[in-house]
């Protein structure tokens, strides 16, 4: 995962960074060779990312969760990214904060359709990790609008 670099423009990728980042996933995920492995750390990766480089809770939930993934092509890995990114340490307060100002400021990269089926995963998976409370404000703020 991390690569030594003498020049940020060409990496190291010699076999021994090669080996450390193999050594890195295997031993957090799995064999190298299964499919379940690669998924398990773009999860995990992607949840912790999202969380560290989240520095406009505005743009998290329309640009993050919904539009980049639906254009790169991942957005059926929404749901486990959401569960990570919720059971980190004010994961959730930060996707509700995300879609209060959204809510209230308005859509700007997605539509209605898109923050109502996020709305719905949000839910679902907030309900499975007992977080549902924690998004509360939100399905009451859009209540007139999912009716």
């Amino acid at each position: 995962i991390d690569r030594i670099l003498d020049d940020p423009d060409y990496p190291d990728l010699s076999e021994t960074t090669d080996e450390a980042f193999k050594r890195s996933i295997r031993s957090r995920y799995g064999d190298l060779r299964h499919k379940k492995t690669w998924e398990a750390a773009f999860i995990d990766i992607k949840a912790n990312s999202l969380y560290e480089h989240n520095d406009d809770s505005r743009k998290l939930v329309e640009l993050d969760f919904i539009q980049t993934p639906k254009r790169e092509g991942y957005f059926s890995y929404i749901p486990k990214i959401l569960e990570k990114f919720i059971l980190i340490n004010r994961g959730v307060e930060s996707i509700a904060i995300s879609l209060i100002q959204t809510l209230e400021q308005g859509l700007q990269y997605i539509d209605h359709a898109e923050i109502l089926e996020f709305l719905h995963i949000g839910r679902t998976v907030a309900r499975q990790l007992n977080q549902e409370q924690a998004l509360a404000p939100v399905y009451r703020l859009l209540a007139p609008a999912a009716a």
